[in-house]
């Protein structure tokens, strides 16, 4: 017999040599399967994409081209828009102050609604921002709810394209007026 004492396994020398096993197989992991660092991969990854983002968005925008003359159909030109709408009416009712190109190629166009009618109304409102050759780019939308009679109300009408290049002339394309 050997002078050394006999010692029996006991549950938690085991949970203890397995959690010893288990942090030296975590430690002695490859580099690229740490969490910490495949974190700090995907941080930098959304900085290097947000920053790529923002590095074409240094084109001033175009100037104001205030217009509510009814939106010409596509093919048509600027020269060839119908005249303006009769007074009174919903297209009547909405005016361009501006029309912008901004960041992430978003297209904007402030309006200036104003209720001719004695009656709370909300409108929906389509614009076209038309090209330099006078053919739609982009349809913007905007909504303006519940003005009072004879009230105004400033609205922002949005939408999207891609590769907009040029000045902008936004038009309104189409009013729908109800009450509210």
């Amino acid at each position: 017999m050997t002078d050394a004492p006999q010692t029996m396994d006991t549950p938690r020398d085991a949970r203890a040599r397995a959690k010893a096993e288990k942090a030296y197989k975590k430690a002695s992991r490859p580099w690229f399967k740490k969490k910490r660092l495949v974190l700090l991969l995907i941080l930098i990854v959304i900085i290097a994409i947000w920053a790529a983002s923002q590095s074409g968005s240094d084109s001033p925008s175009t100037p104001a081209q205030p217009s509510s003359a009814a939106e010409p159909s596509t093919g048509e030109t600027a020269a060839e828009a119908p005249a303006a709408p009769e007074p009174g009416s919903a297209e009547s009712d909405v005016v361009v102050t501006s029309c912008d190109v901004g960041d992430f190629d978003m297209v904007t166009s402030a309006l200036t609604v104003t209720n001719s009618t004695d009656e709370l109304a909300s409108y929906l409102i389509t614009i076209s921002a038309n090209g330099p050759d006078g053919n739609r780019v982009v349809e913007l939308t905007a909504a303006a709810n519940s003005i009072g009679a004879g009230q105004s109300a400033s609205v922002d009408a949005l939408g999207s394209a891609t590769g907009v290049s040029g000045e902008l002339t936004c038009v309104v394309a189409d009013v729908t007026r109800f009450n509210s």
